[in-house]
């Protein structure tokens, strides 16, 4: 068994505006301190649990069957649902991630209106996933309650969601072994409150390509909910490169566009999200981020400055 955390350390500054609901305090900040514990039962069980201290939240707690022999394991509990790039590396936020803030479908920022539809990460189900052809074929089949973390079914339906990535080249050598792509499709229902009715789908594509320091992530993924009259349908694309300069350095830059509701006018946002990161070393790295977000109704002034400390124990 072993047990140990990660602390994240947080200052953030944003641009004054008039706008109260858009002007965030400058701000010294415990973001977050993580406590896992995690171990194998034998060499087919393994277990995870994951608690959130400042938030007093159970975010992980999971047992995966992995038999011998076999391409398949089976994962039952509360996790991260494989759905897409951004909510599996990203959200939330995750340790080592290249960026403090995650996209927009899955994390809000200073100023962002709490009805935005976001895509939780994490649900409570069971899941069967597994590599195919040495690794170039990875697949994932999984049933959900839909209703998010820590939370029991409120329908006797229940979500369910299929991935799959091809990594067409992987081990053969070849200048193009670290590309990927992929996606998944995610369907439920939840009961919701009018104009909103019950049917809800979620979809994402990724390309991907890593290649020693070098990672290039383009991503879009989409939440559909049924409405009366015209469907509800939230949108996020986004372009992302990062670089290890040395190995103690690292830069990143991510574009993306993300619009709440298709159907809506002047409501969509593009970001842009330059960041350094200095790995100081095993256990403490340090992020600079500064986010430039352009509003496509009425501009505000609400960039933002974040330094971040990641602290591994």
């Amino acid at each position: 068994m072993k047990i140990g955390g990660v602390g994240f350390l947080r200052y953030s500054t944003t641009e004054d505006d008039d706008n109260a609901a858009f002007d965030a305090p400058d701000d010294f900040d415990i973001f977050d301190v993580k406590i896992y514990i995690k171990g194998s039962l034998d060499n087919e069980f393994s277990y995870k649990a994951l608690y959130s201290v400042r938030q007093s939240t159970l975010w992980d707690a999971f047992v995966k069957y992995s038999p011998d022999g076999l391409p398949l394991n089976v994962t039952l509990g509360q996790f991260k649902v494989p759905f897409s790039l951004a909510g599996l590396a990203l959200a939330c936020p995750a340790p080592l991630q290249e960026t403090i803030r995650g996209v927009r479908i899955y994390e809000a920022h200073p100023g962002s209106p709490v009805a935005n539809p976001r895509v939780g990460p994490r649900d409570i189900g069971l899941k069967l996933d597994g590599d195919l052809l040495e690794g170039k074929l990875g697949w994932s089949l999984g049933v959900y309650n839909g209703t998010g973390i820590n939370a029991d079914d409120d329908n006797d339906q229940k979500d369910v969601c299929a991935a799959v990535t091809v990594s067409p080249l992987k081990g053969s050598g070849s200048p193009l072994a670290g590309l990927s792509f992929g996606g998944a499709y995610w369907a439920g229902h939840q009961p919701a409150a009018a104009p909103l009715e019950n049917g809800r789908d979620r979809y994402s594509a990724f390309l991907k390509y890593s290649q020693e320091e070098l990672d290039i992530r383009a991503e879009y993924i989409a939440q559909n909910r049924e409405r009366t009259g015209d469907d509800m349908e939230t949108t996020n694309w986004y372009l992302q490169a990062s670089y290890k300069v040395t190995p103690e350095v690292g830069v990143v830059a991510r574009y993306q566009q993300y619009d709440p509701d298709g159907e809506a006018d002047d409501d969509a946002e593009d970001i842009v999200t330059v960041g350094v990161n200095w790995y100081v070393g095993e256990r403490v790295t340090l992020r600079a981020n500064y986010n430039l977000y352009e509003e496509e109704g009425t501009d505000v002034d609400n960039n933002e400055l974040i330094i971040q400390v990641d602290v591994k124990f």
